[in-house]
C-alpha cells in the first residue's frame, strides 16, 4: 500500500533511470556494465533494499564474466602504473573510432 507521494517518487525514479540508461548507452557504447548497474538499482527501488543488494551481487558476477572485464581491469592497473613513471602526468585510453 502506498502512502503519500511514494507512487510519484517511484515514477520519478523511473524517469531518472531511463535518462541514465540513455546517457550510459551513448557514453559507454558496447559496454554492458553500466546497464547492469542501473538494473540493480532499479530492482532495489522496485523490490526493496535487500532484494537490490542481492541483485547487485548477481549483476557484479555477470559483469565480471564479460569479455570486456579483463580489458577494463588491465586499463585500470595500467593507468595506476604510469604514475610511477617520471614525467608521465596523464594517460587515458584512446577514443573509439
Amino acid at each position: 500500500m502506498c502512502h503519500g507521494g511514494e507512487l510519484e517518487a517511484y515514477g520519478e525514479a523511473g524517469a531518472v533511470l531511463e535518462f541514465a540508461r540513455n546517457q550510459a548507452a551513448q557514453k559507454a557504447r558496447g559496454l554492458a556494465h553500466p546497464q547492469l548497474c542501473l538494473g540493480a538499482i532499479e530492482h532495489g527501488i522496485a523490490h526493496g533494499g535487500q532484494a537490490g543488494l542481492k541483485k547487485e551481487g548477481e549483476c557484479f558476477a555477470a559483469a565480471a564474466a564479460l569479455d570486456t572485464h579483463k580489458a577494463l581491469v588491465h586499463i585500470f592497473f595500467a593507468q595506476r602504473a604510469t604514475k610511477k613513471v617520471r614525467g608521465v602526468t596523464d594517460v587515458a585510453p584512446a577514443a573509439h573510432v
